[in-house]
């Protein structure tokens, strides 16, 4: 079989498809918690819909029930909202990527996977940025380890959101004592109140974290 018979059958199944797949997106849109995420995409133009050779991005839209996929030209906020929807009301996993920052941060919930990382970097600094990452890397290890018992049915979900409460408080108040350590400009070690300085070689203020769990 011929490309151009592969490409004109590729064509005629998404046509197939297209009112399954609408239907596909407007089902997610509508959900309270949706994790999103993209990814770079080799995009020919086969269906002349990129006669620029543009960049194409895979982007991705997940639910428990329902996964949705679309290949766009952009990485942008308006392709964001073309695929959650702009009117889109529920809770959005993502990572920290620009183009989900329409989003409010009272309905944003930062990769776990992400956040670990970023722990991680911190514990591996000197000083108050060891102890507040390791700190919060004790945090994220509890979480999880209540939250496998969850998928191995040896703790419910209304166990698993009662023990969660606790570690919402400890990671806010150490992310909040992070946010209030002072840098100047031209420095890297944070200082207290009183202007004394801390033995640490935190790069940046830790900016405030919304931290969702259901």
């Amino acid at each position: 079989m011929c490309l151009g018979s592969v490409n004109r059958l590729r064509q005629e199944a998404s046509r197939a498809v297209a009112q399954s797949v609408e239907e596909a997106q407007q089902y997610v849109q509508q959900q309270p918690v949706v994790g999103a995420d993209e990814t770079s995409w080799a995009q020919g133009n086969a269906d002349g819909a990129n006669e620029r050779g543009s960049q194409a991005w895979l982007w991705v839209a997940v639910t428990p029930l329902v996964t949705y996929f679309q290949v766009m030209l952009s990485r942008s906020a308006q392709a964001a909202q073309h695929l959650l929807g702009a009117t889109f009301k529920g809770i959005l996993t993502s990572d920290r990527h620009g183009g989900y920052n329409w989003v409010d941060l009272e309905r944003r919930q930062l990769c776990w996977a992400h956040l670990k990382r970023e722990f991680i970097k911190m514990s591996e600094r000197s000083g108050v940025s060891r102890q507040l990452g390791e700190a919060l890397l004790k945090q994220q290890e509890q979480l999880f380890e209540s939250w496998h018992r969850v998928r191995d049915s040896t703790m419910t979900s209304r166990e698993f959101i009662e023990s969660v409460n606790p570690i919402r408080v400890q990671v806010k108040a150490l992310l909040q004592e992070a946010a209030n350590y002072k840098i100047g400009s031209q420095e890297k070690t944070p200082k207290r109140q009183n202007g004394t300085h801390l033995p640490s070689t935190t790069e940046s203020r830790v900016s405030s974290v919304v931290v969702c769990y259901g």
